[in-house]
């Protein structure tokens, strides 16, 4: 459900959301788990909270059973599934966001600090990193700026990476 949250609050908030090129990159452990959000399908129940607005720019009624929603594909072709696991080695991209959800705490600590090096490596100078309530990144030698609301803590990747790695 995140993947698509996080397309929806994007084209919500934006003004002119259809001018920019917006990719997520969504990744899980689980292959089955990609299938299943892949889809984007939800109950009824998973939908209620949504006020009708944002039900009808955001969601299709299945046909085939009325009691279940079906994200719009407008929203569905911003995001790309992807079997990761992040204990492991990858080169993902450059992103301007990541949302890195409750992982940290499944992780040892050697885990987490490469881990945290390599989430700092793949964002943009200036970009932001999420994690879960109560998750902090390990003590490291990268520049982060955090901001903390609610449990929450923001951290952005400071521009003077720029000077340091050359990009």
């Amino acid at each position: 459900q995140e993947p698509y949250s996080i397309a929806m609050t994007v084209v919500e908030t934006l003004e002119f959301a259809d001018a920019w090129n917006i990719h997520i990159l969504a990744t899980d452990i689980s292959r089955h788990a990609l299938e299943i959000a892949e889809r984007g399908v939800y109950s009824r129940r998973d939908v209620d909270g949504f006020g009708l607005q944002y039900l009808e720019n955001h969601f299709v009624r299945m046909p085939e059973n009325p009691e279940q929603y079906q994200v719009r594909p407008r929203i569905r072709n911003m995001v790309t599934f992807a079997p990761m696991n992040l204990a492991q080695m990858v080169y993902m991209g450059r992103f301007d966001c990541i949302f890195c959800m409750d992982v940290m705490r499944h992780f040892s600590m050697a885990q987490r600090i490469a881990l945290a090096q390599r989430l700092h490596l793949y964002l943009e100078p200036g970009g932001y990193l999420f994690l879960g309530q109560g998750e902090k990144l390990p003590g490291m030698d990268v520049s982060w700026h955090a901001q903390t609301d609610a449990g929450y803590t923001v951290f952005q990747k400071s521009m003077a990476s720029v000077a340091k790695s050359g990009r």
